[in-house]
């Protein structure tokens, strides 16, 4: 489970065992990582988030994605941090959107 790994067993287990007699504030779930952001509008945030990563290099965004996915196990050794980001950062480069995007010929839409 992924919650136990961001806010730690102890407090995973009392926010599980206690819902939905005991609510964790947004200040609280910031302070804990489980939460970005508290914005009046979600749906309009959440369509703004979506439109500007629509709008972003494909093969970047791929690349991110498979290093956020990455084990933890994994991600914790720097070396293999290093090298797993070298990869991905070598493959996005080499992309002919990324090399079209750097030499000007393709520019990504204005949203």
């Amino acid at each position: 489970s992924l919650l136990p790994k961001l806010v730690g067993g102890a407090f995973a287990t009392q926010m599980l065992l206690q819902v939905p007699h005991k609510d964790v504030s947004s200040t609280r779930a910031r302070e804990l990582g489980i939460l970005l952001d508290v914005v009046e509008d979600p749906f309009s945030k959440a369509m703004s988030v979506a439109t500007e990563l629509a709008a972003a290099n494909p093969v970047a965004m791929s690349s991110l994605l498979k290093t956020l996915r990455s084990s933890s196990e994994h991600m914790q050794d720097l070396e293999r941090v290093l090298v797993t980001e070298g990869k991905q950062q070598a493959l996005s480069f080499a992309s002919p959107v990324t090399r079209a995007i750097f030499s000007n010929k393709r520019i990504p839409p204005k949203l």
